[in-house]
């Protein structure tokens, strides 16, 4: 076999190789999106289920008023901080599913479009 044989037949297998091994690569970032979506939903929620316990204790007197308004205020704001944050992450999927489906619309039509033809 000839080396120009070979050199062909390396650069065909690197392309092969890329092709095959791309789509795992794609699908853990995805995965890795949706981690941290899940991660600051739980973050969010530890942060209400906080706050409830908080007005709790202070419905029922196991905190003093100051405590209570200085912890009440910390909750909220990092709670806020937290949902902007949740409403980025989301929008930043939603953003990536539209135009995925946009794409798959897209190949549906010039699909239809040669059947058509």
């Amino acid at each position: 076999m000839s080396n120009t044989g070979v050199i062909i037949g390396v650069i065909l297998t690197l392309i092969c190789g890329i092709a095959v091994a791309l789509p795992f690569f794609t699908r853990r970032a995805q995965a890795i999106d949706n981690a941290d979506l899940a991660a600051q939903q739980l973050r969010y929620e530890r942060i209400l289920t906080n706050l409830r316990d908080l007005d709790d204790d202070y419905a029922l007197g196991k905190v003093t008023e100051g405590f209570y308004a200085d912890e009440r205020k910390k909750l909220l704001s990092a709670g806020i901080v937290m949902l902007q944050e949740l409403e980025n992450l989301r929008g930043q999927s939603a953003i990536v599913t539209d135009d995925l489906d946009q794409q798959i619309e897209v190949a549906i039509a010039k699909h239809r479009q040669g059947e058509a033809a």
